[in-house]
């Protein structure tokens, strides 16, 4: 024992023999038999043991305890009453603790002492009592609180686990391992802890930790199960190793402080050996290499083939690989599985058909290997390809496992099968038709025709023109058939030949008093022909002559006018005579005795105009006045 214990020792004995002396002859009661009390209790509220003789709550290695003596005369407190208290620690094998103090209250009726309590657990942890007395109104009261010293929160127990909450001691590596602690709570509250955990290996490397915040644990001892799983990552040294746990009053970032020492428990990391299934799906289309027993940790490299033939037009093509986990896929089939687990990967493929696009013209699309299922269509770039010469190829549809109209896009093809879809094309020929004189008309008919089909155009009638005769391909055929049927196993070229109609017209007018047969007006004759046209006076006026281009012809009804130029013929009528009859010829006698005398009076007026002139004109009779000279004149 050393040296300061050993004088605490005799002290405390000394003023247990000084207390004994002091009490003896003296009453000792109970201090609620009195109208005296005292109360003894701790800092620790609630559960400061307030009232008589209960306890206080739990105190920690190292902590400070205030303990608190209330002295009252009914219900009043009591100034310097002196206080003897008694502290006793528990009991244990190595050392017993007990210790007085004496101290007068204050004011307030409080007298306070004060320790901490010792950091050595084989004399601390266990159940503390103070005692208190005090003499009042003649009469010793006293009161007692104990309180237990200890780890706040311990943890009783650390196991490892596996992630069934079953025991067990080995763990592979890529696993989790499980923690189950057991703690426990001196105090009368609740109280909230932080639980961690770390893994270290066989090389004394950290492993893993994992933490439980806000963790509670009931009041009074009342065993609770805390639970925390840490992975054990693939690179995980295998061997023994050692799992610690602790429980804390805070995290590290709050300045934390143990509730109580850390706990460890070891365990042994293994490695294992592990099974890789490989197929295919649809199954036993081809066999992959690679299946196999690898060891933990252990790589394995597979490729599936891009493409599996199964017959002319059907294969299989991959699509991906499954798997519940893979460790890296490199595409194009290839991928890289980590062994840390028995393994079932599956490359999956999908069945494909060949589609066969034929032409014979154009460029075709659409040709291809298609999933089973899907929907094809067979395309055309182009779907009329003219030769330049009066020939060309005209598509029409798509045939074999296709069909439609449209050249851009055939109807949906299901590819349930090798299909092929055909273009179909017709051979067409072009027919030119002309006429000859050019632009006198259009001819209906020309255009491109389907090979072998007979054509049937027609010469129209053209004014002012006669049909003569169709030329195909520079060869005359039959004359003024204005029909002809032409057919197109080639190119053909026909022209219809026509010649010009010339034509007058005849313009028929009347004077008043008749009409005529034709009618009068205009009307258009060939070149050549012959008109008759009939007078037809009205009553009371009879024909009188015709005149043809404002000459008077003749008198002759009906008239004939040959059509050599455009002709303009005049009926000219006259009223019918009243009393007596004037033939017809004496109006042609009329006629030119008129003109007679016209010519005599224009005589007679020169011949007086010259003897008005020259009084001595000589006139040698008729011969003389027809030669209009004068005789006289010296120049004959």
């Amino acid at each position: 024992m050393s040296a300061k214990l050993k004088k605490l020792a005799l002290m405390l004995t000394m003023a247990v023999i000084f207390l004994s002396l002091t009490l003896v002859n003296m009453k000792v009661v109970d201090a609620s038999s009195t109208g005296g009390e005292i109360d003894l209790f701790t800092q620790k509220e609630p559960y400061s043991g307030k009232g008589l003789n209960i306890s206080s709550d739990a105190f920690g290695l190292g902590e400070d305890v205030q303990i608190y003596a209330l002295a009252t005369y009914n219900g009043d407190p009591l100034e310097n009453i002196l206080v003897a208290f008694e502290i006793s620690g528990p009991k244990n094998p190595v050392e017993n603790i007990t210790c007085h103090r004496a101290v007068s209250t204050n004011e307030t009726g409080i007298a306070t002492v004060s320790f901490r309590v010792p950091n050595l657990k084989e004399t601390a942890f266990g159940e503390w009592t103070v005692v208190g007395n005090a003499k009042i109104a003649n009469l010793t009261v006293k009161d007692s609180v104990k309180f237990k010293v200890g780890w706040i929160v311990e943890i009783i127990s650390i196991k490892t686990i596996n992630e069934n909450h079953v025991p067990q001691e080995k763990f592979p590596r890529g696993r989790y391992v499980g923690i189950e602690l057991v703690l426990r709570n001196i105090a009368m509250t609740p109280k909230v802890v932080y639980l961690t955990a770390t893994v270290y290996d066989l090389l004394n490397k950290p492993v893993n930790s994992t933490e439980l915040k806000n963790f509670v644990v009931p009041p009074n001892e009342i065993l609770v199960n805390a639970y925390l799983f840490l992975y054990l990552p693939r690179t995980t040294q295998v061997g023994n190793a050692t799992v610690y746990a602790c429980a804390y009053t805070s995290s590290v970032a709050l300045n934390e402080l143990a509730y109580c020492p850390e706990v460890s428990k070891s365990f042994v990391i293994f490695a294992q050996k592990y099974f890789l299934k490989v197929g295919t799906e649809p199954s036993g289309i081809i066999t992959i290499p690679g299946e196999d027993w690898y060891e933990e940790d252990a790589i394995v490299n597979l490729m599936a083939p891009a493409l599996v033939t199964v017959s002319r037009g059907i294969r299989y093509r991959f699509s991906y690989w499954s798997s519940e986990e893979i460790f890296h896929d490199r595409g194009n089939g290839s991928i890289v599985v980590l062994m840390y687990t028995d393994h079932t990967v599956t490359a999956h493929y999908i069945l494909q058909y060949y589609l066969t696009v034929n032409s014979q013209y154009g460029i075709s699309g659409g040709e291809g290997w298609y999933d089973a299922g899907s929907a094809a269509y067979a395309t055309l770039n182009i779907n009329v390809l003219d030769h330049g010469n009066g020939t060309r190829r005209v598509f029409t549809s798509w045939s074999g496992d296709s069909s439609g109209i449209n050249y851009t896009r055939s109807n949906p093809m299901i590819m349930d099968n090798p299909k092929t879809a055909i273009a179909d094309w017709k051979t067409q020929y072009y027919l030119t038709v002309r006429i000859n004189p050019v632009g006198i008309a259009t001819i209906p008919g020309e255009g491109w025709y389907d090979e072998s089909v007979n054509v049937t155009v027609n010469a129209p009638t053209v004014s002012d023109y006669n049909f003569e005769y169709w030329d195909v391909n520079g060869v005359s055929q039959s004359s003024r058939v204005a029909s002809i049927r032409v057919h197109m196993n080639v190119p053909h070229i026909i022209t219809a030949y026509y010649t010009r109609i010339i034509t007058y017209t005849l313009t028929i007018t009347t004077t008043k008093g008749g009409t005529t047969n034709p009618a009068p007006g205009t009307y258009n004759y060939t070149a050549g022909s012959i008109v008759q046209i009939t007078a037809l006076p009205d009553a009371d006026y009879i024909f009188n002559h015709w005149e043809l281009n404002n000459t008077a012809v003749a008198s002759a009804n009906p008239y004939t006018v040959t059509m050599n130029k455009n002709q303009t013929l005049r009926a000219v009528f006259s009223p019918a005579p009243t009393g007596w009859f004037v033939p017809d010829w004496f109006y042609w006698f009329l006629l030119p005795l008129f003109f007679l005398m016209i010519i005599l009076l224009i005589i007679g007026f020169y011949y007086r105009k010259k003897r008005k002139e020259s009084e001595e004109a000589f006139h040698t009779g008729w011969t003389a006045w027809y030669y209009c000279y004068d005789l006289r004149s010296e120049n004959p």
